[in-house]
């Protein structure tokens, strides 16, 4: 059975007061300011969610015909294999994800250029621009 009770207080304090009465007593209790809160972080979430899908996209559209095709071409040239790359990543909660980068040396691997690929990661959903 759930109850619905809206209580008027003035102050923050009788609002807390209200909370951990309940709290002790075993009655879950909400207070439209952490619901407020809660869709906040939802509406953020998303807003970021939506920029990187924007920005990745754009980026993927106009990069490319000159930055891929090219790089595809140069790294084709010059050993055989695939252009792009899946790395393993760990992450910090353990576990691994994959990222995609241009096949280079290992001295030119942390250049944008060697990481553009990974704007797919971002499309994705795997990464984000904005944390």
């Amino acid at each position: 059975m759930k109850i619905n009770i809206a209580i008027q207080v003035g102050s923050s304090e009788e609002i807390e007061g209200v909370l951990t009465y309940c709290a002790e007593h075993g009655v879950r209790s909400y207070s439209l300011r952490a619901l407020v809160y809660a869709l906040g972080l939802a509406f953020v979430r998303l807003a970021k969610r939506l920029a990187d899908i924007a920005f990745s996209l754009l980026m993927l559209l106009t990069l490319f015909p000159v930055v891929y095709v090219v790089m595809a071409i140069i790294i084709k040239r010059h050993s055989p294999g695939p252009a792009i790359v899946v790395e393993a990543e760990e992450e910090p909660d353990g576990r691994e994800r994959s990222l995609y980068a241009f096949r280079l040396p290992e001295a030119e691997r942390r250049s944008i250029i060697a990481r553009s690929p990974r704007l797919l990661n971002i499309l994705m959903g795997q990464l984000s621009l904005f944390s």
